[in-house]
C-alpha cells in the first residue's frame, strides 16, 4: 500500500489483471477493465446499505459473488450480488457459502481496489475495519489456505481507519505486503522514462532524447545515479529557476514531494501530469518555448501549477470521504468541502494551528473540534506538515503551494 493518491497502486492492479495474475473483484470507479465491480455502482451501494449493521457481510457478499461465478465480468458480478441481496443472508452464512464455493483445484486470486471512494465519511472507518477483519479471516483460517487469495490495494492513510484490525492483519501479513514508495532517484528515473513519449521533447530536444533512449535499460532498472539523471534533465531544463531562486535540481527535489516518515516521498502521477502539461504548452508555443536551448522557465512554473491543481482536484474527491464535517449527509459534506478549501485562500503559511482553527471555524460555521480534526486529517494526507521544532506551527505541503492560494511568509 502507498501512503496516498498518485503512487501507482491502481496501475499495478490493472496490470495484474491484464496479465491474468488476478481476477478484478472491486475496481477503481474510472477503471476501463471489463471485469470487477465499481464501488459507485448501484449493487455495491445496495449491498453496503443492506449490511450497514453487519458490515463484514458486505465483503463476504462480494467474495461469494466472485467465487460462485466462473469469472468476474462486471455484469456477472452485478447479477450475482443482486441475487445475494434478494435473500436474507447473514455474514456468517455468507462465510460458509464462500467455503462451499472454493475451487476444487488450484487457487483463485482476487484483486480489490477503489475502496477509498466507496463510502460516506461517517461509514468509512467502520467498513474499513470490517474489511480488515474479513482479510484477517482469509489469511488465518486454514480452510481458505491455498484455495483463495485476496490482494488488497489500499493507501496507508486509510489503513489507520481499521484500528486494531489493521494491526492484527499486518502481523499476519509480515513479509507478504508491498509498500509503494518513490524516492528522489526513482522519481527522476520515472521522469526520464516518460520524456521520449512526449512529442514536444522529441522535436525540440532530439539529441537529449536520443541519449535518454540509449540509456533506457539502465534508467528503467534504476541503476543510473541521480547525478547522471540530473545531467540528462539539465540538457532540456535550465540550470536555475529565477522565480524560486533555486537550482532546477533543487526544484525537482522539493516541489514534487511531501514528507513521509521523515523522508521525502514523490508521486509519479504528479510528475506524469507535469510532463504532459509541458508537452501541451510547449507544443502550442513551438520554438518560443525554448530559450537558449533550454525550456522557458515560465513554462516549467506554469506546468507545475497546473499539475498540482489537477492533483488537488483528484484529492478533493477523496477528501469528500475522509473529512467528516459531522453533517450527516454526503451532499452537504461535499458542499461544505468547497467552502472549506476556499477558506484557505489568502492565508499565510506557515501558520499557527490555533489561529487557523479559529479562522476556519468562523468561515465554515463548523464546531472547532471538527475543524481541528479535519486539519489533522489533511496533515496526515501530506497537504500540511508540522514545522520542524514547532509542533504548534504548520506549513502547506510542497505539492499544494499554489492550489490552496495561500501566501508564503519567507521570514
Amino acid at each position: 500500500h502507498p501512503r496516498k493518491k498518485g503512487t501507482g497502486k491502481t496501475r499495478i492492479a490493472r496490470q495484474l489483471a491484464l496479465e491474468k495474475l488476478g481476477e478484478p473483484l472491486l475496481v477503481d470507479d474510472n477503471s476501463e477493465l471489463p471485469s470487477g465491480m465499481r464501488t459507485a455502482e448501484l449493487e455495491f451501494k445496495q449491498a453496503a446499505e443492506k449490511y450497514t449493521k453487519e458490515k463484514d457481510g458486505l465483503w463476504w457478499a462480494i467474495l461469494v459473488a466472485g467465487l460462485e461465478g466462473t469469472n468476474t465480468k462486471k455484469e456477472s458480478l452485478r447479477e450475482k450480488v443482486s441475487s445475494i441481496l434478494s435473500d436474507e443472508v447473514s455474514a456468517s452464512t455468507l462465510q460458509r457459502r464462500a467455503l462451499n464455493a472454493l475451487p476444487k483445484t488450484g487457487t483463485r486470486t482476487f484483486l480489490m481496489d477503489g475502496i477509498e471512494t466507496a463510502f460516506t465519511v461517517s461509514e468509512m472507518a467502520f467498513f474499513i475495519e470490517a474489511l480488515f477483519r474479513f482479510m484477517n479471516t482469509i489469511q488465518t483460517d486454514d480452510r481458505f489456505n491455498g484455495q483463495v487469495e485476496v490482494k488488497l490495494f489500499l493507501r496507508t492513510d486509510f489503513v489507520g481507519l481499521a484500528g486494531r484490525s489493521a494491526q492484527n492483519l499486518e502481523q499476519q501479513l509480515e513479509g507478504r505486503q508491498l509498500s509503494l514508495y518513490w524516492d528522489y532517484q526513482r522519481i527522476l528515473s520515472f521522469l526520464l522514462s516518460r520524456v521520449p513519449n512526449k512529442q514536444f521533447f522529441s522535436k525540440y530536444f532530439d539529441k537529449a532524447v536520443v541519449e535518454i533512449s540509449k540509456s533506457m535499460d539502465v534508467i528503467c532498472r534504476g541503476e543510473m545515479s541521480h547525478k547522471d539523471e540530473e545531467r540528462l534533465i539539465l540538457r532540456m531544463f535550465p540550470q536555475k529557476l529565477s522565480r524560486f531562486n533555486i537550482l532546477t535540481s533543487t526544484f525537482l527535489r522539493l516541489h514534487f514531494a511531501d514528507k513521509q516518515g521523515g523522508n521525502d516521498a514523490y508521486y509519479p502521477r504528479v510528475i506524469d501530469a507535469f510532463l504532459s502539461k509541458l508537452d501541451q504548452i510547449g507544443g502550442n508555443l513551438g520554438p518560443s518555448a525554448v530559450i537558449d536551448g533550454r525550456l522557458d522557465q515560465k513554462l516549467i512554473v506554469e506546468a507545475h501549477e497546473k499539475a498540482s491543481a489537477e492533483y488537488m482536484d483528484q484529492l478533493k474527491q477523496e477528501l469528500q470521504h475522509l473529512l467528516d464535517f459531522k453533517l450527516g449527509n454526503l451532499d452537504e459534506n461535499r458542499a461544505k468541502l468547497d467552502i472549506w478549501i476556499n477558506a484557505f485562500s489568502g492565508r499565510t503559511t506557515p501558520f499557527e494551528i490555533d489561529e487557523m482553527v479559529n479562522h476556519l471555524t468562523g468561515k465554515t460555521e463548523l464546531d472547532s473540534s471538527v475543524v481541528k480534526r479535519c486539519l489533522e486529517q489533511m496533515r496526515d494526507l501530506g497537504i500540511f506538515e508540522t514545522v520542524p521544532d514547532s509542533i504548534d506551527k504548520w506549513r502547506t505541503g510542497r505539492l499544494f503551494k499554489s492550489t490552496l492560494k495561500m501566501k508564503y511568509n519567507r521570514k
